[in-house]
């Protein structure tokens, strides 16, 4: 367990999941900053412990989990841990890779309970073992053959491949420059509300664009947030290297929504929700996306999923009943 494919799609998942929320009461993920390393091009803030007391979140987490392959991830993360990894765990920073590889990606995590207590608890049951340490720090393991490591620093868990997390324990013993000293990436934290429940920057290098295609190449910085206690409130930020492109940008994508607004289909599977509530604008260099939905617009979206979901089960290709979105929680 906690091999790199494991920890991207563990974080990929959680930012996905983010259709849910409450109010703010854990912290920004600023304590975990000095786990990450000085040059990631970008991070995610993801607030467990806000999540979990959101409906919405709780259902997303009964569809994603009917997945095997997601199934089977958190049983793993449930034996490690020795309790569901979702309570386990108030709040996951995750640092963007800095290489195509991404053997390099760090998750730092504030642990609900003592962390040093669940290592040694794994260890003495069989879930996990102790592979060595590195500067008096102890690395731990799961059994699964190609797992990452983690280990304990600070209070905190730190996860990753073997390299990242000796490298993460090194940064904060010999107190070496953290993403905190990354001062453009600093700056896109800065301007995003760090309270949200899902918080994301990035400052892609120009190794990164170069990967990427079309009018991505443009890209200077990307950061946004969501805020979904009863329902969901996004809002995401796009700068580019010139105005042309972020006006190009904003008159294309009103363009896509009039066409959807107007279409049947999207109407019948709650696309021209999209539509009707997505503002975007453009200034200067700027793009802003923002989009507030309703609980009575969330829960005919999760309708409307589960429709296509059992469709695509029924037709003998496509998706699995068992993907089907479950009915809406109701709120009490």
């Amino acid at each position: 367990m906690f091999s790199r494919r494991t920890l991207v799609r563990f974080s990929a998942a959680a930012l996905c999941v983010a259709l849910n929320a409450t109010t703010a009461l854990a912290g920004d993920g600023r304590a975990l900053f000095k786990h990450l390393p000085k040059e990631s091009p970008g991070l995610v803030v993801i607030n467990l412990e806000q999540l979990n007391k959101s409906v919405l979140f709780q259902d997303v987490m009964r569809t994603l989990t009917a997945n095997p392959e997601m199934k089977k991830a958190m049983d793993e993360a449930r034996g490690y841990l020795g309790m569901d990894p979702m309570q386990a765990v108030k709040t996951v920073v995750v640092a963007f890779p800095t290489t195509p590889s991404g053997s390099d990606v760090v998750v730092a995590m504030e642990p609900a309970l003592d962390a040093q207590k669940v290592m040694t608890s794994a260890v003495s049951t069989g879930k996990a073992k102790q592979q060595g340490t590195h500067s008096g720090v102890a690395l731990y393991a799961g059994q699964a053959a190609g797992s990452g490591v983690m280990a304990v620093v600070g209070g905190h868990i730190v996860a990753g491949e073997a390299d990242a997390v000796k490298k993460a324990i090194d940064q904060v013993k010999k107190k070496g420059p953290s993403i905190e000293k990354n001062s453009d990436l600093m700056k896109q934290f800065g301007g995003v509300k760090t309270s949200s429940d899902v918080t994301f920057v990035m400052k892609p290098t120009a190794e990164m664009r170069k990967t990427m295609q079309g009018e991505s190449q443009k890209l200077e910085a990307l950061r946004g947030g969501f805020d979904l206690e009863k329902g969901v409130a996004a809002r995401v930020d796009v700068t580019f290297d010139n105005p042309q492109t972020a006006t190009e940008t904003v008159t294309q994508l009103k363009a896509g929504l009039t066409a959807m607004s107007s279409n049947p289909q999207a109407a019948m599977f709650g696309a021209d929700i999209f539509a009707k509530k997505l503002i975007a604008t453009a200034k200067g260099k700027d793009v802003n996306v923002a989009i507030d939905l309703d609980e009575a617009d969330v829960a005919r979206l999760k309708t409307m999923i589960g429709m296509l979901a059992a469709m695509g089960g029924m037709g003998g290709g496509g998706g699995a009943p068992g993907m089907m979105m479950p009915p809406p929680t109701q709120q009490p």
